[in-house]
């Protein structure tokens, strides 16, 4: 048994008179909310990606771009499977930067040069200041 059976009422039902409820008019109104729905949601969609825009270009203004030459000397980050606890460091080395690879993509070698197995990413580095 449905609550409109039961005579029971919504609140929206109740807090207006009895004289503008029209069920007719109420199942049309509802209709052209359903149909609306879309145009809401593209514009929903279309804000947020604004939004994501201005973000963008706000952190791309603010973020410098770090660029290390061959022969500079860096500090990597400390690889996961190394660290031990939460007061180890979280950096390493010092490391000599070998050679500049890709964009951002460095080899290192330490101080006893010897040469790391892998290439670094340059947001694994931190310049070095001795």
């Amino acid at each position: 048994m449905e609550p409109k059976d039961r005579g029971l009422k919504s609140y929206l039902v109740k807090k207006q008179p009895e004289s503008q409820y029209n069920l007719v008019g109420n199942e049309q109104a509802r209709k052209f909310d359903l149909m609306r729905m879309e145009e809401i949601r593209d514009r929903a969609y279309a804000k947020i990606l604004h939004y994501k825009g201005l973000m963008m270009k706000s952190y791309n203004n603010r973020v410098k771009p770090r660029n290390f030459q061959v022969g500079d000397l860096v500090l990597k980050k400390v690889e996961v499977s190394k660290h031990v606890g939460k007061l180890d460091p979280s950096w390493e080395g010092p490391y000599k930067v070998i050679e500049a690879k890709r964009k951002g993509t460095y080899r290192l070698q330490d101080m006893e040069s010897n040469e790391l197995r892998r290439p670094w990413n340059v947001h694994n580095l931190r310049k070095f200041y001795a």
